[in-house]
């Protein structure tokens, strides 16, 4: 029987593991206001804006964002109006996961989630809300 080192003794150290106080969470949604703030300033960076001159289904999200966190959820509504639900849906499914629920049906709220910001922008587009957004 051929004896090697013992395991143990050749091992590195085990990395530090990630705490489960949020930080790293925190620091996402931080950089996320961070990032909105500055691109709301900006003039548009939408690839769908640049060659279509059109709003994208996504358009006024960032600004969205930053009327949100002032506290001006009206504004934000106008903006974007799914972006609390979004949130609020977010919400939900982080705290499902956490709980072990079963996520079969994700796919499923997935695809649902892009019919419905597709035709919420279909919808937008056809009332001339987005005029709001592109700034027109």
């Amino acid at each position: 029987m051929i004896t090697g080192p013992s395991d143990t003794a050749t091992l590195p150290p085990a990395p530090p593991e990630v705490s489960s106080n949020g930080f790293l969470a925190g620091a996402a949604i931080t950089a996320a206001i961070a990032g909105a703030t500055v691109a709301a300033s900006l003039p548009a960076l939408c690839p769908f804006r640049i060659c279509t001159g059109h709003a994208c289904p996504g358009c006024g999200l960032s600004r969205s964002v930053v009327s949100l966190f002032k506290g001006d959820v009206a504004m934000s509504w106008r903006y974007h109006p799914l972006l609390i639900p979004f949130i609020v849906q977010i919400a939900v499914v982080s705290l499902m996961r956490r709980a072990g629920a079963s996520m079969v049906w994700y796919n499923t709220l997935l695809i649902v989630n892009l019919v419905v910001i597709l035709g919420v922008w279909a919808v937008r587009w056809r009332l001339g809300q987005l005029d709001l957004v592109v700034g027109r």
